[in-house]
């Protein structure tokens, strides 16, 4: 069984571009989006990958990740998944000994930016970079399985509620 504890972050300025060793190119998708469990295949690059979580409390979730064939994935993103999937590009920075994931959402989600960082304990302490802004953790709206459901039009109208 895999645990993962991880805290996310709206991003408040742009300074992290210029840190940035790395981008990734990820389209995701979901197979089943219930409160106790997602089920999401995602393209990582040219890989395939399915990951089942459990609902984080506190941003702990149990979580397994297999790979799987990329031409399957590409499939099943498009003919099994619900509607809307995602499309972003993860940048990723290390601050001291951290890595920041730096996702970039493209099509309806176009403008949002979350920073991740994965933690190996609940009580490890971390360096807040300047860039980082409002702790989302805790805020299911920010959670990639609900933004997945988000046309154009939806949006716009979430962000008019933040």
């Amino acid at each position: 069984m895999g645990q993962e504890i991880e805290r996310k972050y709206l991003i408040k300025s742009n300074a992290w571009r210029t840190l940035v060793t790395s981008s990734v190119s990820i389209h995701q998708g979901y197979l089943c989006k219930h409160k106790n469990r997602t089920v999401r295949i995602r393209t990582w690059g040219n890989e395939g990958k399915v990951t089942i979580k459990s609902a984080a409390v506190h941003g702990v979730r149990t979580e397994y990740e297999y790979d799987i064939p990329f031409h399957d994935a590409q499939a099943m993103l498009s003919d099994l998944c619900e509607p809307f999937p995602i499309h972003k590009t993860r940048h990723i920075v290390q601050v001291d000994t951290h890595t920041w994931e730096i996702d970039e959402f493209h099509g309806p989600l176009e403008g949002l930016y979350l920073a991740e960082i994965e933690l190996s304990s609940t009580e490890e302490s971390f360096q807040m970079p300047p860039w980082v802004g409002l702790d989302v953790t805790e805020d299911h709206r920010y959670s990639n399985s609900n933004l997945s459901g988000y046309s154009a039009s939806d949006w716009r109208v979430f962000q008019q509620d933040l």
